[in-house]
């Protein structure tokens, strides 16, 4: 899988890691604008990155496309999405972009 950025604004884009295999978690701080990295795993054995403390943020904004991919994947197992939306930027990847 490519990893997917979704940003808060609607958009969303493919990126790779720096170094071409593995994010470090000094460029998701970036990517992500955040100093906490949230780590929402998702049944297909992906991932969602995210700014943990994003709720917690003055003006929060919702990310429709994240919440989605979230949504999708855990209902098909029945789970729910604690929070009930991803707030902020986030990346999709998998398991092996962080290893």
């Amino acid at each position: 899988m490519t990893p997917t950025l979704y940003l808060s604004d609607g958009a969303s884009m493919p990126i790779n890691p720096q170094n071409g295999k593995r994010f470090t978690f000094k460029e998701l701080y970036s990517v992500l604008e955040c100093s906490m990295i949230e780590i929402v795993y998702l049944l297909d054995g992906t991932m969602l990155l995210i700014d943990e403390e994003g709720r917690f943020k003055k003006s929060p904004v919702i990310n429709d496309q994240a919440t989605e991919v979230a949504l999708t994947a855990l209902a098909k197992e029945g789970r729910t999405l604690m929070g009930g939306t991803i707030v902020g930027h986030a990346v999709h990847c998998s398991e092996e972009h962080l290893r």
